[in-house]
């Protein structure tokens, strides 16, 4: 009983990690994309 509980935290954490990388990359990638088009705009 004690073990299962564990592993379904476990879980839950992961799938919280997950969550939380794929926000990160979307974020990531959406500032490259702010800075390239800065980099555009600056230098002609």
């Amino acid at each position: 009983m004690q073990s299962s509980q564990i592993n379904e935290s476990m879980l839950m954490n992961s799938l919280k990690i997950e969550q939380w990388l794929q926000e990160m990359t979307i974020s990531v990638h959406f500032l490259v994309e702010f800075i390239n088009t800065l980099y555009d705009l600056l230098i002609p």
